[in-house]
């Protein structure tokens, strides 16, 4: 028997995804509420969506590695949907999208399938999700989120710009026979990204100190043992507790990755934003 074919790239498996959603910490990936950028960038897609398109009332709408469901309830909450679906192949991150969106019918599915019963679709989400796809598998999803939409239907991409991500190119090449382009926006969070990175690390390393453990990933177990021979000094603690005093209304707050990415006009672009139309 054939061992099935992983469609994940290999620094996006199932066990990354489960230790963050298992992880407290306020600069966890699936902590948004803490998270002053995911909120800045969750509030940017849906005034990109409302500029573009006319709103969602009375349409279906089905949003693909919807997590834990924060940006599915603001999308159902700003449009009105007559039916709302999220899909991610996380387990658990369904179930407490299930326990916290009651209003939304959530599924677990691994991509490129979409193992849905509802076959269609007005408007389809896939934001910061293709890229966990190998090359083979984005096409494989792109054509079924096709067969999914309805005519007319609306397909509504983000992603991160960079070589582990996509870019305008690759975007606009899984698309070219299916969809026409309906808008192209992009933020600039090159400068945000390189000044709150800082409270970041410092936010993470003191959890760590605290709980006694090492990061999920190989990346921070590097810099965490790098910093572990200062954990010794008697100010050291202490100065980290400062650190994220300061920080933490810093990592929360919503006003600065707003400013941040309009003064970031003047770097390169770190984040692609599409919605294209089925032709």
């Amino acid at each position: 028997m054939n061992k099935k074919k992983d469609t994940q790239v290999k620094w996006a498996q199932e066990s990354w995804f489960n230790k963050n959603l298992q992880s407290n910490s306020e600069v966890s990936y699936y902590n948004h509420s803490s998270n002053g950028y995911q909120n800045f960038r969750h509030l940017n897609q849906i005034e990109i969506i409302n500029k573009n398109i006319e709103k969602l009332t009375n349409k279906n709408i089905l949003d693909i590695g919807c997590g834990t469901g924060v940006f599915t309830e603001l999308i159902r909450n700003d449009h009105k949907p007559s039916e709302i679906y999220g899909l991610d192949f996380i387990s658990d991150a369904i179930q407490v999208a299930k326990s916290n969106f009651r209003q939304i019918n959530f599924f677990v599915s691994k991509l490129p399938e979409i193992k849905i019963q509802k076959k269609n679709f007005d408007f389809v989400i896939a934001s910061e999700v293709i890229y966990y796809l190998n090359d083979n598998a984005q096409k494989i999803l792109i054509n079924n989120i096709y067969d999914l939409l309805n005519k007319d239907g609306i397909i509504f991409i983000t992603s991160a710009i960079g070589d582990d991500y996509l870019n305008e190119k690759k975007i606009m090449y899984l698309l070219d026979s299916n969809f026409k382009l309906i808008s192209k926006n992009f933020s600039h969070m090159y400068l945000y990204n390189k000044f709150i990175l800082f409270f970041n690390y410092a936010i993470r390393l003191k959890e760590l100190i605290d709980l006694n453990m090492e990061p999920n990933s190989h990346e921070m177990k590097a810099k965490y043992k790098k910093y572990l021979k200062f954990t010794k000094l008697p100010f050291f603690y202490h100065l980290l507790k400062l650190i994220c005093f300061i920080g933490k209304p810093i990592v929360k707050s919503i006003i600065l990755p707003r400013i941040f990415n309009f003064f970031g006009l003047i770097t390169n672009p770190t984040n692609i934003i599409i919605l294209a139309k089925k032709k």
